[in-house]
């Protein structure tokens, strides 16, 4: 591997972890006490950004986008309106009385800490799950709501991005499936296109994890406790976004749902399919992750057991020239024996040093170390 590649690869993975350990306020629910349902606040983790209307009117010849406007959705042709930013309430408040929807519904789509999930009621489809910006540090996850009809489609973001733009160029393109078919496959590619991304975010997790993988098991001082944490955390909030998921896509695929064509459940099979394979992914790093951490602290353990075993080797071998020297080291002009005479205590050194060696080839015989 090149340098310049390591060095990109280094550079991504500490912009994914600045995006992984950015700060940020969970929207709190004291902002809601004592208010009926219903109520239209505007509750998020970020400041709330100027509401801007984008739509996009198309069918299999002619297509056509608005600013700021929504024009009337007509037969055979699908409307698809795109609002980003919640500060204005109201005008969120008048589109839903435009196309009859529950108040319940817009709470939910102002209040940007909602569980994923999909209801229906008559005559549209509401759905609400996460969003992942692993390239934007100052807004690692949004919310986005979808409202379906029978030929119209309204999605909602907290923020202004460009996330949708691939599904806006294949619209763009005269040939693509989406010009010749409904609202119900306009919301399959939205959706397929959020899955697609939490499928990179668990590749992205599954290369950190084989990376930890290595270092605890070969080299454990390179690694610490906070990353592992870190990794585990990450893993751990994607699941929590994706984990629903299978709740949403098993009513989209299945054939309950009558503002979903047969074509379209073809389409939300396919993407149910990747949506478990998620969930399963996600599980196993989980597990991996987690035999990881018991891993680097069995080996703090073992590292700490082998400190401890060389100190107290080094303190036996130390025991018995202490008792030497103690014994022969005071009240003597001459160490004995008196053969020795002034060389006394070059023996008692010599035997000092023939013991050391001694017992450390007795240690080493044993194995203790």
């Amino acid at each position: 591997m090149t340098k310049g590649r390591k060095e990109q690869q280094q550079e991504t993975k500490t912009e994914r972890k600045q995006a992984s350990t950015q700060a940020f306020k969970r929207p709190r629910h004291t902002q809601k006490v004592g208010l009926v349902p219903g109520s239209l606040v505007y509750v998020g983790d970020t400041p709330s950004q100027t509401t801007k209307i984008h739509s996009i009117i198309y069918d299999t010849v002619t297509i056509e986008e608005v600013d700021s406007s929504i024009p009337d959705a007509t037969e055979g042709r699908t409307l698809w309106v795109g609002i980003s930013g919640l500060k204005d309430v109201d005008a969120i408040a008048r589109l839903g009385q435009r196309f009859n929807i529950s108040p319940l519904f817009l709470e939910d789509i102002l209040y940007t800490d909602q569980r994923p999930k999909a209801d229906r009621t008559e005559g549209y489809l509401f759905i609400t799950l996460r969003l992942n910006h692993p390239e934007a540090p100052r807004m690692p996850e949004e919310q986005i709501s979808l409202v379906m009809g029978k030929n119209f489609l309204i999605s909602f973001q907290e923020q202004d991005s460009d996330v949708f733009d691939p599904v806006v160029k294949r619209l763009h393109n005269a040939e693509s499936k989406l010009r010749k078919l409904g609202a119900d496959v306009l919301l399959h590619a939205l959706l397929d296109l959020i899955v697609d991304r939490y499928l990179v975010l668990a590749d992205h997790l599954e290369d950190d994890t084989d990376e930890m993988e290595e270092l605890v098991v070969n080299d454990p001082d390179s690694i610490n406790a906070s990353e592992i944490h870190r990794n585990k955390r990450n893993i751990q909030d994607l699941r929590r976004s994706t984990l629903p998921l299978r709740d949403i896509f098993s009513l989209l695929s299945g054939g309950s749902e009558p503002l979903i064509s047969t074509t379209a459940r073809v389409y939300f099979k396919d993407t149910y399919d990747h949506v478990l394979w998620l969930v399963e992914a996600l599980d196993n790093l989980r597990e991996t992750m987690q035999g990881l951490m018991e891993v680097y602290l069995s080996s703090l353990d073992t590292r700490m057991n082998h400190i401890m075993q060389v100190l107290t080797i080094i303190s036996t071998v130390f025991i018995p020239l202490t008792f030497i020297t103690s014994l022969y080291g005071m009240n003597f002009q001459y160490l004995p024996p008196e053969t020795l005479k002034p060389w006394g205590f070059y023996g008692i050194l010599g035997i000092c040093v023939v013991l050391s060696v001694v017992m450390a080839w007795w240690f080493k015989r044993k194995k203790w170390w």
